[in-house]
């Protein structure tokens, strides 16, 4: 985990395991950073919503997708590289299912993908994200 610097506030953004079945909903990055990389949806908080607002309507920007029983999982701290600066964001995880498979690139990716979330890792996800998939399928199971 990264050190933070105390003097630059956290950036609070939200991620978004979205299950349909056995499969998650992947996107690719349209803008820095990672740009042209698959990950999950998710973006950054508005200033006035909540959490799970955030998470919602990322989902719905992103992907088209309105999902439902969204469920807190964790968060985690990443620092990221955007133009000459690095940023830290607190990133908080959320699991969600889809109402259906009819999802379509939306603001800030270029594609997306539905693929077994046991082969997440053919994807050039990061372990951190794969570990993140690997969880929320868990919590999905037990429920």
């Amino acid at each position: 985990m990264p050190i933070v610097d105390k003097m630059r506030p956290l950036k609070p953004c939200v991620s978004i395991a979205l299950f349909y079945g056995d499969q998650i909903l992947l996107v690719k990055r349209a803008h820095a950073p990672n740009q042209g990389r698959w990950s999950l949806p998710g973006g950054k908080k508005e200033p006035n919503e909540t959490l799970a607002e955030a998470a919602a309507r990322e989902s719905k920007e992103e992907t088209g997708l309105i999902g439902y029983d969204f469920h807190y999982m964790n968060s985690q701290i990443l620092r990221l590289p955007v133009n000459e600066f690095e940023w830290d964001y607190e990133i908080h995880c959320f699991v969600a299912c889809a109402k259906n498979q009819d999802a379509k690139a939306g603001s800030d990716v270029s594609d997306v993908l539905w693929v077994d979330w046991n082969e997440c890792g053919r994807y050039g996800l990061p372990e951190s994200m794969c570990s993140h998939i690997f969880m929320a399928q868990s919590q999905l199971a037990e429920r």
